[in-house]
């Protein structure tokens, strides 16, 4: 029992046995322990329990004693993650992975390295986050269970900070025998948005559409409906087709009793008020936003200020509009995603016919944030130019109308 536990530990700590016996013990002495032809001494203990970094305890505890106590450990642990008592949950968890390893139990070391990163991350830390999943990877080994969901929350997690290189790139991980539809669902969703974040249109709305259908035609009404809401969203207010396509997808989630709607599905409802004349829709859309920054979620966020600014232009609540933009911006500043921050300087630009600008000011802005389009396959995009001037000038307000017209078309993109 101690020989295998020393056997397994110096293999993973990729020990030659000469080196776990320097300078007390011969190559042969330790050749016969992991072998249980011979039984150490309790100084031998302390001495290997040094050389592999664990206690003397560790080696010495019955396999059932150590499995008990690992399982109560990542129990407690869960628990006292789920109550934030994060002192505790830090202590049982330092203890989980300390035995896990002691245990050379990779699979188990994998979950304790996952805890941790679940916990950062509702700490509101996405980097430390990211490099424990990176740890349970690494844990599990090429010959290892397949890490499918832990390369699935380093993408997430990735796309949420705004970073859609990164998190494609994890996205391609996740596949497999034995993975189940909806984590291939849940995978094709997230990369789509990454493709739309990275320019890639097409692709972006092929996967959309894809696991739209598949997933309706199984019965899977949740992740059909936020399949299709990505299609709706994109990247900008769509007043005809994208509203038809929240529609459906809100009477979808609807139909999925007891499950609440992702944010791309709360911030759709919320448009589906305002098209129907309901200001309170505006409300639902302030709280969707605030939701997925305090989720950390900068994509959604981004996206549900920027449909929220329109919004408020449309509702002629100028100021407001203003007084969004430049928060949000605040909080992007030091974060990745030049797109991000173009969505948001757009409409920031439109609301400035306000201030008194010369119409050149706020069409360098406009011309910057189509620059950024541009560089990123974006624009020009005579559609989508036709789109944000159709909701700008039906939006009621007659100085708005008035600057639309104004605006030559080629400073919109």
């Amino acid at each position: 029992m101690i020989g295998s536990k020393i056997r397994a530990l110096r293999v993973r700590q990729a020990l030659t046995q000469e080196q776990l016996a320097f300078p007390r013990y011969s190559r042969s002495y330790v050749s016969q322990v992991e072998h249980g032809t011979m039984h150490p001494s309790d100084e031998a203990i302390r001495h290997f329990a040094a050389r592999l970094g664990v206690t003397p305890a560790d080696l010495t505890q019955s396999a059932d004693d150590d499995e008990r106590r690992l399982r109560h450990l990542q129990r407690r642990a869960k628990q006292r993650r789920e109550a934030s008592d994060w002192v505790e949950w830090q202590h049982c968890l330092r203890d989980a992975l300390h035995l896990a390893r002691a245990m050379g139990h990779a699979e188990q070391e994998s979950w304790c390295l996952a805890e941790w990163a679940e916990g950062w991350w509702e700490r509101r830390q996405p980097l430390r986050a990211i490099t424990a999943y990176h740890q349970a990877v690494e844990a599990l080994g090429p010959s290892g269970p397949s890490p499918a969901m832990l390369w699935l929350r380093i993408a997430e997690i990735s796309l949420s900070m705004g970073q859609p290189e990164r998190a494609s790139s994890a996205y391609l991980h996740v596949g497999g025998a034995g993975v189940r539809p909806e984590m291939l669902w849940r995978r094709d969703i997230g990369q789509a948005w990454a493709l739309m974040l990275l320019g890639y249109r097409a692709r972006a709305q092929q996967l959309f559409h894809s696991v739209a259908r598949t997933a309706s035609e199984q019965g899977y009404a949740v992740w059909a409906s936020h399949a299709i809401t990505g299609q709706a969203l994109g990247l900008l207010i769509s007043p005809g087709d994208g509203l038809t396509r929240v529609r459906q997808a809100d009477q979808l989630m609807q139909r999925a009793e007891g499950l609440a709607s992702v944010p791309a599905c709360r911030i759709g409802a919320a448009l589906i008020r305002l098209a129907a004349g309901d200001a309170g829709g505006l409300v639902d859309l302030t709280e969707a936003r605030r939701s997925v920054q305090a989720e950390g979620n900068l994509v959604a966020f981004a996206r549900g200020a920027r449909l929220e600014m329109f919004a408020l232009l449309a509702l002629d609540r100028v100021e407001s509009a203003r007084g969004l933009g430049r928060e949000v911006l605040a909080h992007l500043r030091h974060r990745d995603g030049p797109v991000l921050c173009a969505w948001v300087r757009e409409p920031l630009a439109v609301a400035g016919a306000w201030d008194g600008r010369p119409d050149a000011a706020i069409q360098e802005a406009l011309a910057e944030c189509a620059g950024v389009y541009r560089a990123v396959n974006l624009g020009p995009d005579a559609h989508r130019t036709a789109d944000m001037r159709r909701v700008l000038r039906d939006g009621g307000a007659p100085a708005l109308r008035q600057w639309v017209e104004r605006t030559p078309v080629a400073a919109w993109g």
